[in-house]
């Protein structure tokens, strides 16, 4: 668990996502307008730009899981993710047919963004979790000092 929320948290802030915290209870974490996407219409550039950042950051916790464990995708379906993914699901459809993009190619897409991102900021999310088990919460602030000397991303 603390492996799926540090990925979530780590992603977020590398693609320049302030962090409202994190909790191994779920008190914190991005609700489904965490980035506020929902005050542009989907004429807007911003719009989109943020819809792909939410797609990168919801897909994030399971990828950490499946680097912690050196899973393929095919291995199990147990990576703690199915609330994720009911946000994942529709998030995918509209940019696929915003973009004439099949779903699958956009997942896969995102999906190697995110083990990109992750694999090259793995210290960070071991930092972030082994944080999260000592304490069980992590305000913001705390997780944006924790990882304040990381580089940010752009997938």
């Amino acid at each position: 668990m603390a492996i799926h929320e540090a990925g979530h948290q780590v992603v977020a802030v590398a693609v320049r996502v302030r962090s409202r915290g994190v909790s191994l209870s779920g008190d914190y974490g991005q609700s489904r307008d965490g980035l506020n996407r929902h005050l542009y219409e989907p004429e807007e550039a911003r719009y989109w730009e943020l819809l792909k950042k939410e797609i990168q950051i919801l897909l994030a916790g399971e990828w950490a899981v499946r680097i912690f464990y050196d899973r393929a995708k095919e291995d199990s379906d147990a990576y703690g993710s199915e609330n994720d993914w009911k946000v994942l699901g529709p998030l995918l459809r509209e940019l696929s047919e915003d973009s004439d993009v099949p779903v699958f190619a956009l997942q896969e897409r995102h999906e190697s963004a995110v083990l990109n991102c992750l694999t090259d900021r793995w210290c960070f999310v071991e930092r972030l979790a082994g944080e999260l088990l000592e304490t069980e919460n992590l305000s913001g602030e705390q997780v944006t000092a924790l990882l304040q000397d990381m580089p940010s991303f752009s997938g």
